[in-house]
């Protein structure tokens, strides 16, 4: 006897999901590290202490590990999770990955679980039609195969199972799992601030939809606002220790809106992308890892895009209010208010955040409207389930199909940048990354290295025809001008973008470096002062403004930086060698003796420091410590004439005039 759908155990529809997942995104499993991986795991340095990290994960800032920012989040509970897998399995982006399969499998499973509690869901059938929406739409491809995007999945998964136990405390009125649901959210705000955006979606679910107890609700309410005020607080107290702000819009290049005026452009921007999102979810295509100027143009209110999604909107919320008047806990209402109020935290309307659009902000949204489609699909098939599976399969291949083939672009940088800025040649930041990402093998010839060099230099010089203030791309053409030994013209774009920001240390420390070349000593002098007072600790500053003091004689400063530069732990033996070098111009041979009898006596050490001890003893009157020296020269290299001419050199202080002939003779 075959069982119809409705007869079908949940575990089973459970199962289905759990392989739609695996099929549309097993292929991630291939992938290696893409996008800002690098920031949160593999280039992490306190990610990569492992577990021993945690510690420090949990009083720093999420990109501490990374770069100090002026401005950052909180986001430790994804942080963990990378530590951990970094613990067990070092940087293996295949872990990553199936760590982020599994992770968004669960998500698909509890948010089937959670719409089956809602009233009007149409039992089983309804959340397993939007869940399976869910789980294949394309435009989660960025969290999913983004493993840094474990961060959203983690405050999805928890945020939903924050709901689960706060619609058992509704129902039971048991106090462990009030508290249990409020853990759960915080836990979920410290995944991911997305999540914030429940404030608003616990009442709605909870007064409406599951209104068991209005008190409890009230409870609920107010026990998700307060874990909200005590992320925020303590998310602050941690930034403001290491001299950090809340995250939000940082420049133009991530969010073209933080100069627009806020009535005439930004507003009216911020509107048409958000119809820009609908299309997304409608069809998704073409997707893109970044959104910046001007793949996002700027719009007016008189704008074709800006009217259509006013009405659009105007007309959701309409139609949203009308079914709650018919009936207060309407399912297709609670996908129209989902989304709504989850989408509001993205917008741009209230404040900006770190992007001008960007898919990622959908992940919570489209829960909206993937309900909405498997109501559709359920009403519009008479709620007849077989019906229901047929017209709904058309539409998951085609999804899955374009998930399973948007994975394969996530493969790397170089994949995904090379596919996108195809998509979006106008957009300065995908150049921009493009150009990042191209580099010559370590075995290319010559002529292959001018070729990368030239497409490098073309990708950064569209992303500077878009936006000409793009200071990121003025400092890496710098870099490839310095690279083809253009030094002027590297110059001129240092020291535009040092105009705009001169506590820039890559832009100080490469405009030294063109100075020095150009034998511009005092220049480079000074901007290497910039540097390493922007950045202490800059080993490469120190050793070349050594090396710059030493090259215009004044031999006392240049052992001053080449202290420094030891102090930091660096540089040895090169170091001493120079040091030795600074002390032999000053006429103090004692000194110059000892920095040289260290890289002497160092696993680096070459005939050739043999040689130089030997030379400053000799300078110094030494000429049997010298003698000594340049033997040993002569056993590491039997054939060394310096060392030969040095003897001779040596024999003839001392006025052993056969020995002179002899050694000069070896030397010839």
């Amino acid at each position: 006897m075959q069982l119809s759908f409705r007869e079908l155990p949940v575990w089973w529809y459970g199962l289905a999901l759990l392989a739609i997942v695996l099929a549309v995104y097993g292929n991630t499993l291939l992938n290696g590290y893409a996008m800002d991986d690098a920031t949160v795991i593999h280039q992490n340095v306190i990610v990569k202490k492992g577990l021993a990290g945690i510690p420090e994960i949990l009083t720093t800032p999420r990109l501490s590990g990374y770069m100090k920012q002026s401005a950052d989040s909180y986001r430790p509970v994804s942080l963990m999770l990378f530590a951990a897998e970094y613990q067990f399995f070092g940087a293996d982006p295949m872990v990553g990955h199936l760590t982020a399969v599994l992770l968004f499998a669960a998500c698909v499973l509890v948010l089937f679980s959670f719409l089956r509690r809602l009233p009007g869901s149409g039992g089983t059938m309804v959340p397993f039609l939007a869940a399976a929406v869910f789980a294949v739409h394309p435009v989660h491809t960025e969290v999913v195969a983004n493993i840094k995007s474990c961060d959203e999945l983690l405050a999805f998964l928890l945020g939903f199972g924050a709901l689960h136990l706060y619609a058992n405390y509704t129902r039971d009125g048991r106090t462990g799992q009030l508290v249990a649901g409020l853990v759960l959210f915080l836990v979920a705000c410290f995944s991911k601030e997305s999540v914030v955006t429940f404030v608003a979606i616990v009442p709605l679910i909870f007064f409406v939809y599951l209104n068991n107890d209005r008190r409890r609700a009230w409870v609920l309410t107010s026990g998700t606002v307060t874990m909200v005020v005590l992320f925020v607080l303590v998310s602050r107290v941690v930034l403001a220790s290491h001299g950090a702000a809340m995250q939000g819009a940082e420049d133009f290049t991530t969010n073209a809106l933080i100069g627009a005026p806020l009535m005439t452009t930004r507003i009216p921007t911020a509107i048409a992308v958000l119809g820009r999102y609908l299309l997304l979810l409608v069809y998704p295509a073409p997707l893109l890892c970044n959104y910046s100027f001007a793949s996002v143009p700027f719009y007016s209110w008189g704008s074709a895009a800006v009217l259509v999604s006013v009405l659009v909107y105007g007309a959701m919320k309409v139609f949203a209010i009308a079914r709650m008047r018919r009936k207060m806990n309407d399912m297709w209402a609670f996908a129209v208010w989902f989304y709504l109020l989850s989408i509001g935290l993205f917008s741009n309307i209230f404040f900006l955040v770190t992007s001008q659009m960007a898919e990622r902000f959908l992940f919570l949204p489209s829960v909206g409207f993937c309900l909405a489609v498997g109501l559709a699909i359920w009403y519009g098939t008479r709620q007849r389930a077989r019906i229901a599976a047929v017209v709904s399969l058309p539409l998951l291949v085609v999804f899955g199909g374009m998930t399973v083939a948007r994975n394969a672009e996530w493969k790397d940088d170089a994949t995904l940048f090379a596919a996108d800025v195809q998509k979006a040649p106008n957009d300065c930041k995908l150049n921009y990354y493009k150009a990042l990402s191209i580099g010559a093998p370590a075995d290319a010839n010559d002529v292959k290295r001018r070729q990368v060099i030239d497409e490098k230099m073309m990708y950064l010089q569209k992303a500077l025809d878009i936006y000409p203030e793009f200071m990121e791309a003025h400092t890496e053409i710098a870099k490839v001008f310095e690279a083809k030994g253009q030094y002027d013209s590297a110059l001129v774009h240092n020291m535009q973008v040092l105009r705009n920001n001169r506590s820039n240390s890559i832009a100080a420390y490469h405009a030294a470096n063109e100075y020095y070349a150009l034998k511009q000593h005092e220049q480079a002098i000074l901007w290497y002062k910039a540097t390493i007072e922007l950045v202490p600790d800059y080993e490469a500053a120190y050793l070349n403004i050594a090396r710059c003091y030493a090259d215009i004689g004044i031999a006392d400063s240049s052992v001053v930086y080449y202290r420094g530069l030891l102090a930091l732990g660096g540089g040895a033996p090169d170091v001493h060698r120079s040091m030795a070098l600074c002390y032999l111009q000053t006429g103090r041979y004692d000194s110059a003796a000892i920095y040289m009898l260290q890289v002497t006596r160092s696993a680096a050490a070459t005939p050739d420091d043999q040689n130089n001890l030997g030379a400053i003893y000799m300078s110094a009157g030494k000429n049997e410590e010298a003698l000594i020296c340049f033997r040993r020269s002569l056993q590491m290299s039997p054939g060394n004439k310096a060392a030969f001419a040095n003897m001779a050199a040596a024999f003839e202080k001392m006025g052993t005039q056969d020995s002179v002939t002899f050694y000069r003779s070896k030397a010839q």
